[in-house]
């Protein structure tokens, strides 16, 4: 699915494991996400009192923030025993924006487990299923102005 991760990439992952042990003591984990352009962005796993942010959705909302789209790899790395896939939040997230994203995830001298947004969450629901065809658009226009009649009627005491 991909190729081994330059040593640029790599060495960032690593630096962001060490800042995860700080911001997730409990359970460090990091992410970079990789763009076609070659950008890299990381971020850490992040505990708090509230629900803990996942390495995935960080590196996304940093992503988000620095303007950097066009996604191909996203890998998480754990400090202490395997990282694991994406959990179903992340997997959500990741599919809003890059739904044919590569996953690789990785822990202490393990081989990089691969997959992708997509196989990991079949029947995933996105920005896609909220379109509507040009038809409904008219249909639903017209319903609503004659439940506006029905309404206006009622008012008048004649329905």
């Amino acid at each position: 699915m991909t190729r081994a991760l330059h040593p640029e990439p790599v060495a960032l992952l690593t630096a962001t494991l060490a800042r995860a042990r700080r911001t997730a003591p409990a359970r460090p984990r990091a992410a970079i996400l990789i763009s076609r352009s070659g950008r890299v962005i990381a971020a850490p796993e992040v505990a708090g009192a509230a629900p803990s942010a996942c390495a995935e959705r960080m590196v996304v909302y940093e992503a988000r923030m620095q303007r950097v789209s066009g996604w191909t790899l996203l890998r998480t790395a754990a400090a202490r025993g395997p990282s694991g896939p994406p959990c179903g939040a992340c997997l959500q997230v990741l599919f809003e924006f890059a739904p044919d994203l590569n996953l690789e995830w990785t822990g202490p001298g393990r081989v990089p487990e691969r997959s992708s947004v997509r196989a990991l969450l079949p029947g995933a629901f996105g920005p896609s299923a909220l379109a509507e065809p040009a038809s409904s658009t008219h249909r639903r226009s017209s319903l609503a102005g004659a439940s506006r009649g029905r309404r206006s009627a009622t008012k008048r005491g004649t329905a």
